[in-house]
């Protein structure tokens, strides 16, 4: 039954997915033994598929006409209640297969855990069809609309949203793309062409309204581009037309006559080939989307004729096409400047105005222009809707108002970021629209909101791929296409996240109307009585009615309940709910259509037995919480894939019935203190994500229960090793076949001294040769095992060894051919750090080394064949460590960073840095010995561009010679001097960044105007 859906618009991919539901076999399977009527099925297919024949064009013309958007959004409506009803049934046929594959010994005690999340069969079966026939009644009611509404079946002739786009640029009405045009003037203008690519071909890759065609624009007519033989500039748009684009480079680079016009692509390609012959050429391809290979290798081929030294431009929204087709470092073209922007807007919106009307507008004008967030797109075209307007009302009106909400006539920014949207594949289009459940600003983690996709059933399964490896293909695809951002969010350490641009996270509201909502004090009590809300998130940040929240909580066709929370607010625990009284939620009824449930912070100890009610539930998220317990019923959620339980710092033990959730994929209990794993966690054979396995007091054998989860993938960490006592029931292949899991913690209890059987069990534990990263904690055996040394293990490249206070070697790790980073805390009994020829850590680039408190030498008199590719090396509180690398060649060394090593210190004179030829990098922290000069001369090498000196306590002085000696130095950092006086007389000339913080008495005595970047903080 199931048919593909050919097509671009948002609801095809939901019909996709419904199809496949309905031709299930166990939906199949369910309608024939429950004797119902198969036909509705049919005739709801039927409908769908009339429904997805004029999707596209009734998705296109939502822009212009409200009627077509009103006509979408009851067809939503009518499908999201027929999703709804497939779901129950196929939760019915489930709890059914179920019950009759138990035993007669435990039919009694299933039939009693089921009972309560099902009606009774005959009660459930009386209502299939009457709801069936309502929701067919109501889609052919919808349905008999598309023909008023002039809805065409297929592909239309799509009107372009995009502003029509020339080479012609004002370019007095361009602000902050200096930087951008002198970096690609230079690839297209230096005297260099000679070596290289014979045709370099440069991309400008951003999203849509960030100035990409105007930059190109601005280069296409720059004076010096007269350096080529022939230039043109093709439009290319949606539709990559080889032909089109032929005839219209030949346009330019020959006068072709009326007579001459030749449609055949090969007589055009043979002709610009011709003509191309021993030239060099410009061209500029504006506005790329196409992602086939293929054809972008039939149009170069017409190119290849040309001279060395040709240049192509190429702009385009996509990173992917970019990399497609660049032959050099593709340009991204980022956000303007907050000023940049007020020039632009001042340029278009203050035309013959007075001062005094100026300064009357100028402020809100600035939080106009700061709402744009960089776009100059946004910039410009508010700037025109308030071209000479004299009403502060209206200004008022533009800056509170969403982007669809502006006038049409004048709105050119909707349209421009709606081509981002349209050329989604229509999965795609869903995941994107989900995404409006978050702020303005959010931060997100990829992984996050994967795992939400995967539980709205946003993403189709394919084969050789698990629904977790779709979703990072979609996440990428979408990051690629400039709607969403990477960003960096510093809490203790820096995280990688994204985050939306406003205008986007606009778009995103616009596609998904009123079906998903973000509950914060704006909210008025009406939306308590929409019924279209599918999705809700709310946050701890806004202030609402309580009664709003309960009413949402409670609305019928409610999927999704969402507490955000933002990955820097991870450690301050939050939700809405928690202001609830308790009593108050136990007796709150969610809705049982519920998809979604994230209750992150819960403030209370208990989860109410009715969350057993939830039967449609795929996601549970009660990190964070207060829990003490959880309840059984929680087994019962047949559907549930995703518990997250990270960072309950009360729960102590999980539901001993935990076999129950067949569907459960991924468990997270990271930071969760948990006593034990359940007795039947090995009945979760769908598992693909563990974060942690604990093995309990006088339980070690439970480790073989990891031997079911051959599914998991991504990272696992073992705890409670030290309770393994009978090594001869530990199976030697337990994480052997974990073939996908790439990162592996080992963990023992820090108080257990040295053991031989701690040796044997690491022995034991040896993992996958795919995993990447390994760290060790609290492993008391005096040596590593042998299998950290075998060659077979290619892909590790880190590992961290935490407080192995008995091992005595890091032998045999330098025999892994690709180990990268080696990272070493607390080893007491390690003396020194030492290689050979047989082991030689021929990868390595990085090695930290902190609290060694035995440590006297690292690299002393080694092999000259050992460390080669050695970049960095940091030494934190090694009390007695006295030299380091003495020897060997270090040619790759760049970063030496040294803190708190007092003996290392005091020898300094000895350190001869100028052996490194590649040092470039020092840092020296926490040395307190009676220094009140730094550095003495000699010390440091001329070559050194990076200088960091931190928390030297008696230090008054640096010394005026010895930096007039760093003539490559170009960052200084001075923080945590408290006695420091003065700065030398003359710093380098090369310096072009000086921080200072926290080092009082050198306030004011820095006014070196020649250094571009001063920071001085107290």
């Amino acid at each position: 039954m199931a048919l593909e859906v050919i097509g671009g618009a948002f609801l095809s991919a939901l019909f996709q997915t419904m199809f496949e539901k309905m031709a299930s076999p166990e939906m199949v399977s369910f309608f024939r033994r429950s004797k119902l009527d198969h036909g509705l099925l049919k005739e709801l297919e039927l409908l769908l598929l009339s429904a997805n024949s004029v999707m596209d064009d009734a998705e296109e013309k939502q822009l212009r006409n409200s009627l077509v958007r009103k006509w979408l959004h009851e067809l939503k409506e009518a499908t999201y209640d027929a999703e709804d009803l497939l779901d129950a049934i196929a939760t019915k046929a489930l709890e059914r297969e179920i019950k009759s594959s138990v035993s007669s010994s435990r039919r009694i005690k299933v039939k009693k855990l089921v009972s309560s999340l099902f009606p009774t069969a005959s009660a459930f079966d009386n209502v299939i069809e009457p709801k069936i026939k309502e929701i067919l009644k109501r889609l052919k009611f919808i349905l008999e609309q598309k023909d008023v509404l002039g809805l065409k079946q297929g592909f239309q002739n799509r009107v372009s949203q995009r502003l029509p786009a020339t080479s012609l640029v004002d370019e007095s009405c361009v602000y902050g793309r200096n930087y951008d045009k002198e970096r690609i003037g230079h690839l297209l203008f230096s005297n260099d062409d000679h070596i290289g690519d014979k045709i370099s071909v440069i991309p400008i890759v951003g999203m849509g309204g960030i100035g990409k065609t105007t930059l190109a624009g601005i280069l296409y007519n720059d004076e010096r581009v007269t350096k080529f033989d022939v230039k043109a500039w093709v439009t290319v748009s949606d539709d990559f037309d080889i032909t089109r684009i032929t005839k219209t480079i030949l346009s330019h680079v020959v006068e072709l006559k009326p007579c001459d016009e030749i449609s055949d692509l090969n007589q055009l390609q043979v002709k610009l080939k011709e003509v191309l012959k021993e030239k060099t050429f410009f061209f500029v391809l504006d506005d790329v989307w196409n992602n086939n290979y293929g054809l972008w290798s039939v149009l170069m081929c017409a190119f290849e004729s040309g001279a060395q030294g040709s240049k192509i431009i190429v702009t385009t929204r996509s990173d992917e096409i970019a990399s497609m087709v660049t032959t050099v470092q593709p340009l991204k073209l980022e956000i303007l400047s907050d000023e940049d922007c007020w020039q632009l807007f001042e340029k278009h919106a203050f035309v013959r105005v007075s001062e005094d009307a100026y300064q009357k507008f100028e402020l809100i004008g600035r939080k106009i222009v700061k709402r744009c967030q960089g776009l100059p797109l946004a910039v410009k075209c508010l700037a025109g809707l308030l071209r000479s307007e004299s009403n502060l009302e209206k200004w008022e009106k533009i800056l509170n108002s969403n982007i669809w909400e502006l006038p049409n006539e004048k709105n050119n920014i909707l349209p421009a970021l709606w081509l981002s949207y349209y050329h989604l594949p229509p999965h795609l289009k869903r995941c994107f629209a989900y995404c409006s459940l978050f702020p303005k600003d959010f931060q997100f983690k990829k992984e996050s909101l994967i795992l939400l996709w995967i539980a709205e059933d946003l993403l189709p399964h394919q084969k050789y791929k698990n629904l977790k490896q779709v979703g990072e293909e979609y996440f990428d695809d979408l990051t690629s296409r400039s709607l969403f951002q990477t960003s960096m969010v510093y809490f203790g350490k820096p995280m990688h996240c994204f985050h939306m641009h406003d205008l986007v996270n606009d778009l995103a509201n616009f596609i998904s109307g009123e079906y998903c909502l973000v509950l914060d004090n704006t909210c008025s009590s009406s939306v308590a009585t929409n019924k279209s809300i599918r999705h809700l998130s709310y946050d701890e940040k806004s202030v609402y009615d309580l009664n709003i929240l309960e009413a949402l909580c409670q609305a019928k066709s409610l999927r999704t309940i969402l507490g955000l929370s933002s990955v820097d607010q991870k450690y301050y625990p939050f939700s809405g709910l928690n202001k609830l009284p308790y009593e108050l939620f136990q007796t709150t009824s969610f809705p049982t259509t519920l998809r979604v449930l994230s209750l992150w912070g819960y403030a209370y100890e208990e989860l109410p037995d009715s969350v057993g009610n939830l039967k449609q539930l795929k996601y549970l998220d009660l990190s964070w919480s207060h829990l003490k317990r959880l309840p059984n019923t929680l087994c019962g959620l047949l559907n549930l894939q995703i518990l997250l339980l990270f960072f309950c710092r009360n729960l102590r033990l999980l539901p001993k019935n935990m076999g129950g959730l067949i569907n459960l994929q991924h468990l997270n209990i990271k930071g969760t203190p948990l006593k034990d794993m359940p007795q039947d966690l090995c009945k979760l054979k769908n598992l693909q994500s563990l974060s942690d396995f604990v093995i309990g007091e006088q339980s070690g054998s439970k480790i073989n229960q990891l031997e079911n989860f051959h599914n998991l993938c991504g990272k696992l960490c073992i705890s409670g090793l030290h309770n393994i006592v009978d090594l001869g029931n530990i199976s030697e292949t337990i994480l052997q076949n974990m073939k996908n899991v790439i990162e592996l913690t080992l963990r023992w209890d820090a108080d257990i001294s040295g053991s031989e059987i701690e040796s044997i069990v690491l022995g034991k534990l040896q993992p996958n040769t795919n995993l990447k990263m390994l760290y060790i904690v609290h492993y008391s055996g005096t040596r590593l095992s042998d299998w950290l040394g075998d060659a077979s293990f290619s892909n590790i490249t880190a590992i961290s060894l935490y407080n192995c206070k008995h091992c005595v070697s890091l032998s045999p790790l330098g025999l892994l051919p690709s180990l990268e980073r080696l990272e070493i805390h607390g080893m007491d009994k390690l003396g020194s750090i030492s290689s050979n020829a047989s082991e030689p850590f021929k990868s390595l680039k990085e090695l930290l080394i902190f609290d060694m408190s035995s440590l006297k030498e690292c690299c002393n008199g080694i092999a000259h064949e050992a460390f080669p590719s050695l970049e960095s090396v940091r030494f934190f509180r090694c009390s007695n460590l006295e030299s380091f690398m003495e020897g060997g060649s270090f040619s790759c060394l760049r970063t030496i960073e040294i803190c708190d090593c007092e003996k290392l210190f005091a020898v300094r004179m000895q350190w001869n840095l100028h052996r490194f030829p590649s040092l470039t990098s020092l840092t020296l922290a926490k040395c307190n010995d009676m220094v009140d000069s730094f550095p003495e001369e000699g010390l440091l090498p001329t070559m050194l561009k990076s200088l960091s000196i931190l928390s030297y306590e008696k230090l008054k002085a640096l010394n005026s010679k010895s930096f007039q000696q760093l003539s490559s130095l170009q960052v200084l950092q001075i923080r945590h001097c408290q006695e420091l006086q003065c700065l030398p007389e003359e710093l380098p000339t090369s310096l072009s960044s000086l921080d200072i913080y926290n080092c009082p008495l050198l306030s004011g005595l820095c006014g070196k105007e020649y250094i571009p970047n001063i920071q001085i903080t107290n």
